[in-house]
């Protein structure tokens, strides 16, 4: 799992929150979109039991963002790892997204669910999550 900032143009920018999904390939090439994406807002790394957040579900990354960071083609910005840890994708529904996570401050659970969703973070499908207390994802 890791969280990017993305910066887009000069004084722009929004983070991507990608989790590996279980399926991927043991020995991926790189280029299977292999990680559950979400546009947020905020560092979500840094939130406590009880913190709430907004996110727009985006398409799948490949799985060489788990380590990348630099300028983006096509003029798309650049990305900078701010956090990655561990995580256990607990279900990925229409109606609902539970991960244990942990980027190293404690293991949480983050469940989300479908909502609308500031138009800050552009499109896509909008969620809606709370952090809760978790248990180990490894």
């Amino acid at each position: 799992m890791v969280l990017l900032e993305h910066r887009t143009r000069p004084g722009e920018s929004h983070f991507d929150w990608m989790l590996q999904q279980e399926s991927t390939p043991p020995e991926p090439t790189g280029d299977e979109r292999t990680l559950t994406t979400f546009r947020v807002g905020e560092r979500i790394d840094l939130l406590d039991e009880g913190a709430k957040f907004e996110a727009v579900r985006i398409h799948d990354h490949r799985l060489l963002y788990l380590t990348y960071e630099g300028e983006l083609s096509g003029g798309r910005g650049r990305v900078l790892r701010v956090a990655s840890g561990h995580c256990r994708i607990l279900e990925d529904g229409a109606g609902l997204f539970a991960a244990e996570v942990d980027f190293g401050r404690g293991p949480l659970l983050v469940e989300g669910e479908p909502a609308a969703v500031s138009a800050s973070l552009g499109e896509g499908a909008g969620w809606r999550f709370v952090v809760r207390p978790g248990t180990p994802s490894r």
